[in-house]
This record gives C-alpha cells, structure tokens and sequence, in this order.
C-alpha cells in the first residue's frame, strides 16, 4: 500500500537506511531508476522532502 502522505506513515526515528530495510534493499541500478541517492539513507524522514519521502515509500512498497 501506498500512502497518500508519506511523512505521517513513516517512523520520524529511524533513518531512511532503516525503513527500506524492514522490506528490503534495492541494488543501486534500482535506486538510479527511482531518483534516490545513497547520501538519503542517513537523513530521518524530516529531512527529506515530499517528493523524495514519495519515492521511499513507492520502492518500499515493491
């Protein structure tokens, strides 16, 4: 499932790394393709804008 907005689903205390690792983890052709780059894995969600948490939250839900 897909949430309309992603910043009131996603734990504001895990960092990104850690939410796509409760599902899985994306190579880097995957990533590419999704627009996201591995510097994002260390932010918290608050740090990320809407349009980046939206990508999160689609390739976490693959």
């Amino acid at each position: 499932m897909i949430y309309q907005h992603p910043e009131k689903v996603m734990n504001p205390r895990w960092k990104m790394k850690d939410v796509l690792e409760e599902s899985w983890m994306p190579d880097d052709k995957i990533l590419d393709e999704f627009g996201i780059k591995r510097e994002w894995f260390k932010r918290y969600p608050s740090e990320l804008s809407g349009g980046e948490l939206q990508r999160f939250s689609i390739l976490r839900a693959l």
